[in-house]
C-alpha cells in the first residue's frame, strides 16, 4: 500500500429521509478513502444503505444509549480491529464513545479513533470536552508503553473546540480551547494537523459565525502527506460547503440536505 486514505465526517443527523445519502455517498466515493468514519448517524437503515455503496469495506457502527452513532468503514484488504471505547463517554450515558479501529498496515499498528465530542458553549460542555482530550491523550500514552516508544496514533472528528461563554467577562474563547489542545497534544508528542481551510461547520441561517470545529491530531511518528489546496501546502484537505460562497444556493443545498460541517481527509504514508 503506497499510502492510506482517510476521511473523517460529521454527517448532521444523518437520517434516511432527511438526509440526501446519494450526495453523501459521492462526496465520500470521489476520495476512495481505505477508512472512513460518518459521525452523527441517526438510525439502523443508514448503516445498510452506505454499506451497500462501498462492497469493498467493512463496517462497523457504535451502539448505546446516544441517539447518535459512529459509522466506520475500513477497506476489506486491511487487517483491522475495531473497538467501541466507551470512556468517551465521560460518565454520560448519553454522550458518544469513541469509535478506534487499530489498522495493520506499514511496520508497526497504527490506531485511528474516531471522536465526537461534546457540543456546548456551557461550563459543562467545556468541561466535558476537556476530560475527552485528556483521555484521548492519556490512551497515546498507553499505547506509547505497548509500543515501547512514540505509537503511531490519530484521532479525528467533530472536536466541537468552541470554547465557553460565560458572563462578566469570563467568557473562554474558542482559541484558547484551541491552544489548549495544542499544548496537550505537544506533551505526548502529538501535534494538530494543518488544514486547507480553517471553518468546518457553518450555521444554515448565518447567525452564528462560520466555526473552526473539526480537527485531526497525529502522532509525531505518523508520517501524513502534504497535499496542495488551492495553491496552498495542506496535511487536511477540508471539502464540503466551502466549495460555494455563503449563502448561495448550492451552498443552501449542501447545508440544507448533506452537512453544515465539511469533511476531512489526509493520506498518512504506511512506514
Amino acid at each position: 500500500m503506497a499510502k492510506l486514505k482517510v476521511l473523517s465526517w460529521n454527517v448532521e443527523n444523518f437520517k434516511v429521509g432527511k438526509t440526501d445519502v446519494g450526495r453523501v455517498v459521492a462526496h465520500v466515493q470521489q476520495y476512495d478513502p481505505d477508512v472512513f468514519g460518518l459521525l452523527e448517524v441517526v438510525g439502523p437503515g443508514v448503516y445498510d444503505k452506505v454499506a451497500a455503496k462501498f462492497p469493498k469495506h467493512n463496517f462497523h457502527l457504535t451502539y448505546g444509549r446516544q441517539s447518535q452513532e459512529i459509522l466506520v468503514g475500513v477497506r476489506r484488504t486491511i487487517n483491522a480491529f475495531f473497538s467501541q471505547k466507551t470512556e468517551f463517554k465521560s460518565g454520560n450515558a448519553y454522550l458518544r464513545p469513541g469509535a478506534l479501529v487499530t489498522l495493520n498496515v506499514g511496520q508497526t499498528p497504527l490506531n485511528l479513533l474516531f471522536l465526537h465530542t461534546k457540543s456546548s458553549p456551557k461550563p459543562v460542555g467545556l468541561g466535558l470536552r476537556d476530560d475527552m482530550f485528556y483521555r484521548a491523550f492519556k490512551l497515546k500514552r498507553k499505547l506509547d508503553k505497548i509500543a515501547n516508544g512514540n505509537a503511531r496514533f490519530v484521532f479525528c472528528g467533530d472536536l466541537n473546540t468552541m470554547g465557553m461563554k460565560y458572563p462578566y467577562g469570563k467568557a473562554i474563547p474558542f482559541q484558547t480551547e484551541l491552544k489548549k489542545l495544542n499544548a496537550g497534544a505537544k506533551r505526548c508528542k502529538m501535534r494538530v494537523l494543518k488544514k486547507s481551510h480553517g471553518a468546518t461547520w457553518t450555521d444554515e441561517d448565518q447567525s452564528i459565525p462560520d466555526s473552526n470545529l473539526d480537527h485531526v491530531v497525529a502522532s509525531t511518528s505518523v508520517s501524513v502527506r502534504s497535499q496542495t489546496v488551492n495553491g496552498q501546502p495542506a496535511e487536511v484537505k477540508v471539502d464540503g460547503w466551502n466549495a460555494w460562497a455563503n449563502g448561495s444556493q448550492k451552498w443552501r443545498s449542501f447545508v440544507s440536505r448533506v452537512s453544515d460541517h465539511c469533511a476531512l481527509y489526509f493520506e498518512i504514508d504506511p512506514v
